[in-house]
């Protein structure tokens, strides 16, 4: 995407944002009592932000590895979706195209229309009492605790780990949720590691697994896996993924999201395996009705590059530590506005200019949100 259309349509959406946030655009038939009916649903969510980074570079973009809020000193758009959704007693479809600087980088391998294809998946419901679906189609990750819906999530950006693990996966998805809710199980065939389309219709395939216990009103815990049998080149080599977070709300006002993530993979070079992890923490305090603010601290760890590949002329070890302080401003139900100050720092220098680089950068990001 173009400088110029980037800030056209980072106006247009702040501007559809401005336009809606004092009216329901949210088309439904209403559910029907009997479960019968067929429901149809839309809605539209958008997030339009500015970025500022104390360490810049040329093509004012932030580091290769962050794929949301990545372009700097410009006003653009984020993540613009309309979602579409078909529901009735046994089965659904739901549809969401999508637009913004988020899809031009996370989706870039993609090819054609896909890159602007957030979800799009049909599922039947398989026993008449039981709550179990098959899903088949693009569907959002099964790992993490951090959305690519910016809304969604307690702090504006998202942390290193989110951005180098799936927003989305394209498979197939079995899940069961048990009668009171409580927990939640899903197993996975899927097209590799976040991936649609077969890149040279080289199938790379994969298996996960999803488990969430809601041990309380105000808690839950989730594990989840992928494996995935990579092929590069004709070689083929494993990748084995897992994430754990737990999540809890106390004190009325505060909340808390604990992650852990690690991986492993084949080196075809020395038979070994190499291995990445992060831990991550967030604690968000809602100081009124309108405002709540949020800490996060973090860790990533990537030595030797299987995930994280900065672009510096030599092999770089990844070992970044990370602080970010955000806040955020309702308006009303439906539209907020947030503002972030977050810093990163590398145990070697990965940021700015290859001739200038430096170990650390601060990075500001204000953006609106809108949400039905």
């Amino acid at each position: 995407m173009k400088i110029k259309g980037k800030i056209i349509f980072g106006f247009f959406t702040l501007f559809f944002i401005l336009a809606v946030q004092n009216e329901t655009i949210l088309a439904s038939s209403g559910k029907d009592s009997t479960n019968n009916a067929l429901v149809f649903n839309t809605s539209f969510y958008a997030e339009t932000y500015y970025a500022k980074d104390l360490i810049e570079n040329k093509n004012f973009s932030r580091p290769n590895f962050l794929y949301n809020y990545n372009s700097t000193t410009t006003f653009a758009t984020n993540l613009f979706l309309v979602k579409i959704n078909l529901e009735k007693k046994n089965f659904r479809l739901n549809f969401s195209p999508m637009y913004g600087t988020y899809s031009d980088n996370n989706l870039s391998n993609e090819r054609g229309f896909l890159k602007n294809v957030f979800e799009a998946n049909f599922g039947y419901k398989i026993f008449k009492n039981k709550n179990v679906w098959l899903d088949a189609g693009v569907l959002p990750s099964h790992i993490g605790f951090e959305s690519a819906v910016g809304a969604d999530n307690l702090t504006l950006t998202r942390s290193v780990a989110a951005e180098n693990s799936p927003y989305y996966e394209s498979g197939i998805r079995l899940s069961y949720l048990n009668e009171n809710e409580k927990i939640y199980f899903s197993f996975l065939l899927l097209n590799g590691w976040q991936k649609i389309y077969p890149k040279n219709f080289v199938f790379e395939p994969a298996i996960g697994i999803q488990l969430t216990y809601n041990y309380s009103k105000t808690g839950l815990i989730n594990y989840s896996n992928i494996l995935v049998q990579n092929n590069s080149v004709g070689i083929k080599y494993f990748r084995f993924f897992n994430n754990l977070y737990l999540k809890k709300q106390f004190l009325q006002n505060f909340s808390f999201v604990a992650g852990f993530d690690y991986g492993m993979q084949e080196n075809v070079f020395n038979n070994k395996l190499d291995h990445w992890l992060s831990p991550q923490i967030v604690v968000a305090y809602q100081a009124s009705s309108t405002i709540n603010l949020a800490l996060r601290l973090e860790n990533y760890t990537d030595k030797n590059n299987v995930v994280v590949v900065p672009i510096v002329v030599l092999k770089t070890p990844i070992n970044i530590n990370g602080i970010s302080l955000n806040s955020d401003f309702r308006i009303n139900e439906n539209f907020f506005f947030r503002l972030e100050a977050k810093k990163l720092q590398n145990s070697q220098a990965i940021f700015g200019e290859l001739n200038a680089l430096k170990q650390q950068n601060l990075m500001f990001t204000f953006s609106a949100f809108y949400k039905n």
